[in-house]
């Protein structure tokens, strides 16, 4: 069984601090928030995309 948790409540953090932050704690997946300031649809570019899946 793999962990996850959600990115709202890092609403202080990018999404790219949150994935660092939890898997250096250990959690395995993450629950992407989509809306601000995470993963907004208007604003979250293929690029982002790219980037996140690193």
């Amino acid at each position: 069984m793999k962990f996850a948790f959600s990115s709202n409540a890092f609403l202080q953090c990018t999404l790219s601090e949150t994935i660092s932050i939890l898997a250096g704690i250990g959690y395995e997946g993450i629950e992407i928030m989509a809306d601000v300031p995470h993963a907004y649809p208007l604003y979250f570019t293929g690029e982002d995309i790219r980037q996140t899946r690193k």
